[in-house]
């Protein structure tokens, strides 16, 4: 915008002109169309129209940096588009746009400063991790003593008693009169 401030200026007051005249939005279309194709360089600069929210879409092109000896170069680069206010001036339009700028590259600092502060705070806490998992001592999982009764076979029946049998007559013997108690029921069976 600030390299073209005159044919903004033009663009913008060319276009105000016409809707303060009370011309039909689409009549202005047409026209800025039929402009363009009769070579009219103000009408060349407008690419579309948003009047719904009093906005026109300029293509502009930055043909003073170009070198001295770059002039086919300059000519020859896309022009960029600008959203432009028909209800600024072309220096109001310029000072919004760097406003605008100013204040999403300040966004994008402030993220990604939050992103590094982030970053390093995980690597921290993942590092205090790692420095604790190294430093338990790798002991061995406590084994549970085991009862009474599992030095013979046994299981819980679906009444919820436990049921027990000795490996051998010795150890039948052995369960008879060391475990047996009042109210236990014994059963006998020779398999052979």
């Amino acid at each position: 915008i600030e390299y073209n401030l005159e044919a903004v200026d033009a663009a913008i007051g060319a276009v105000n002109e016409a809707l303060a005249s009370g011309m039909d939005w689409r009549e202005l279309d047409r026209m800025i169309r039929e402009e363009r194709k009769a070579g009219n360089p103000v009408a060349a600069l407008i690419h579309s129209l948003q009047l719904e929210s009093n906005q026109i879409t300029l293509l502009l092109g930055n043909y003073l940096d170009a070198e001295e000896g770059d002039d086919e170069a300059a000519m020859t680069r896309p022009a960029s588009k600008v959203q432009v206010d028909l209800g600024l001036s072309a220096h109001s339009n310029a000072s919004t746009h760097y406003q605008s700028r100013k204040k999403h590259v300040a966004k994008k600092d402030k993220t990604l400063s939050a992103n590094e502060v982030a970053l390093r705070a995980a690597e921290k806490k993942a590092q205090a991790q790692l420095q604790q998992v190294r430093s338990k001592p790798t002991a061995a999982p406590v084994a549970r003593k085991p009862a009474w009764f599992e030095r013979f076979h046994w299981f819980i029946s679906s009444e919820n008693y436990l049921v027990i049998s000795g490996r051998d007559a010795q150890q039948n013997e052995l369960i008879v009169k060391r475990y047996f108690a009042r109210g236990d029921a014994y059963v006998h069976a020779e398999l052979h």
